[in-house]
């Protein structure tokens, strides 16, 4: 029979602990991979007996032990040893034929398994607030990510789609509800959690617009869009950018033309004007028609960093920082009326309007010459790739 003072709370989300009246054992104390991660599988499966083998294979399936029947046990002794010096439990882990299982006499409750409670419970209760408040609050990071685990890994990414499927259904829920400030705090949450999730920076952008916090909401997708450029090399879905054109159509009251005029005047016109791909494609289409109706040239410039290595954390950051001079040389050196966007991680494209071939070439050259220079040193290539404005359209046609 169980007792009331052998219950073992543990925590798998964000940083492992383990509780036992009130003493508590974290991965810091194990001093050990393989300990920690014996604990921890015994632990996830306490429910069932778990034979030698499977340890085994869990626990060396990339190494190669002479004896791994014997290495087992010495690390069951080490695991015991540990168990009785750090929480007083003498009697945690029993031996089995053929295996091992924890003590049934222990309850234990794991955050991940009251976690999938909540979810089953969600199915048929979805419009409860406080049943989302109580999933949401357990999911406090990834499930066990000082592991590095095939397993583990599977478990870690089970466990977050969850979650981030249940933050989205949540702020649908709130929307409902018109309560914006709560769906911007649940962003806020999920975003300290995964910073670099879209469908999450979209909640946060939409509540903010409910909120009539224009100014907010187009600063939040402008840094957002920046930060998944430099990380991730990705552009804004069109789901995001439907929703910032949204904002800036409607964060505007009746005004009068020069107020509308003071508004749209830039404070700084010299250089190039450096803008998102969504105001990109905008004057890209306004050029073609004034191309048509006024009989001038423009050139689309697509400027290339080409590596010959994979990208390493370090050579990541080398191609940033080149990225950055470049902008830089576009924005300071190009014409006032040249365009100038951040296509991908490693990409820029520029609109060179009223310019010929020749030219175009000329001053790509011109302006990208130190930079050439720097990131030859680094074992990189810029391509510069310069195509006639509409030309395309009547190749293809």
């Amino acid at each position: 029979m169980k007792m009331q003072d052998q219950i073992i709370y543990v925590t798998m989300f964000n940083n492992f602990t383990m509780n036992y009246n009130n003493i508590i054992l974290g991965k810091d104390q194990m001093k050990s991979k393989k300990l920690f991660k014996l604990l921890v599988y015994l632990l996830y499966y306490h429910q069932r007996f778990i034979s030698s083998e499977e340890l085994i294979d869990i626990l060396w399936y990339e190494d190669e032990v002479e004896n791994p029947i014997a290495a087992l046990k010495n690390l069951i002794y080490r695991l015991r040893t540990l168990l009785k010096q750090q929480l007083n439990l003498y009697d945690f882990v029993i031996t089995g034929q053929g295996g091992y299982l924890i003590n049934r006499q222990y309850t234990i409750e794991i955050d991940a398994y009251l976690f999938e409670k909540y979810n089953l419970e969600l199915v048929s209760r979805h419009q409860e607030n406080e049943l989302y408040n109580k999933f949401l609050t357990l999911y406090t990071g990834y499930f066990l990510s000082d592991i590095d685990d095939y397993h583990i890994l599977s478990l870690n990414a089970y466990y977050h789609t969850l979650y981030l499927s249940r933050v989205i259904d949540c702020a649908k829920l709130l929307k409902q509800q018109k309560k914006y400030t709560m769906m911007e705090k649940l962003a806020q949450g999920a975003l300290a959690i995964d910073n670099l999730n879209e469908d999450l920076y979209i909640i946060l952008i939409e509540s903010l617009y409910l909120q009539q916090k224009y100014h907010e909401s187009i600063e939040t997708y402008r840094a957002t869009t920046d930060l998944l450029y430099k990380t991730m090399g990705v552009q804004p879905s069109s789901k995001m950018r439907d929703l910032y054109e949204i904002i800036r159509q409607e964060s505007h009251d009746e005004g009068h033309i020069n107020d509308i005029q003071k508004d749209l005047t830039l404070e700084n016109k010299e250089g190039a004007f450096f803008c998102e791909y969504g105001a990109f494609k905008d004057i890209y289409n306004m050029q073609m028609r004034m191309m048509d109706r006024l009989g001038i040239c423009a050139h689309l410039c697509l400027i290339t960093i080409k590596t010959s290595f994979l990208y390493t954390d370090l050579e990541s950051e080398y191609i940033k920082k080149i990225m950055q001079k470049i902008q830089n040389a576009l924005i300071h050196k190009l014409r006032t009326g040249d365009i100038v966007s951040r296509y991908s991680f490693n990409q820029f494209i520029v609109l060179l309007p009223a310019c010929d071939f020749k030219n175009a070439n000329m001053v790509m050259e011109r302006v990208l010459n130190t930079v050439i220079t720097s990131a030859i040193q680094k074992k990189m290539i810029i391509d510069i790739s310069i195509e006639e404005v509409g030309l395309m359209s009547l190749k293809e046609a």
